[in-house]
């Protein structure tokens, strides 16, 4: 009944961006969860070292972000790089695009984003469509 009452309104059009984003939203929250408030990301030893290495040619102001680096994995305040002992890796940013590293949950936030800029013009469209062949 109320997947028939979607259809036959069109509502769907509007529901399925906002689905899309909750869930990227609930999977990025959920791997924050597990982790502690950290969030893990595959970078492999290479990755690692350029980014250890740019921590050492910024000088001294860069010490603290080092250390973090080298005791618990800290890449910023959130991200810590993925360890077998980080739980969820499955969900977290595992997809490396050169510019930067993304997660399953922020594909779906994306999509869902992108989807949302154009589902309130087709809705609007649907509606009239189905109007016009109602009469």
């Amino acid at each position: 009944a109320v997947l028939s009452f979607f259809r036959k309104t069109s509502l769907y059009i509007l529901v399925v961006p906002v689905l899309l984003l909750g869930l990227g939203i609930v999977s990025n929250q959920a791997v924050l969860k597990a982790n502690n408030d950290k969030f893990p990301v595959m970078w492999n030893d290479y990755k690692v070292a350029q980014y250890h290495h740019h921590l050492e040619i910024q000088g001294p102001d860069a010490q603290l972000a080092l250390e973090a680096l080298e005791s618990e994995g800290f890449i910023d305040d959130v991200h810590v790089v993925m360890t077998p002992k980080t739980h969820l890796n499955y969900l977290a940013d595992i997809f490396d695009l050169k510019d930067a590293v993304y997660s399953i949950g922020d594909f779906l936030l994306m999509l869902g984003e992108w989807l949302g800029g154009f589902a309130p013009f087709v809705f609007v469209f649907d509606v009239v469509r189905k109007l016009r062949l109602s009469n």
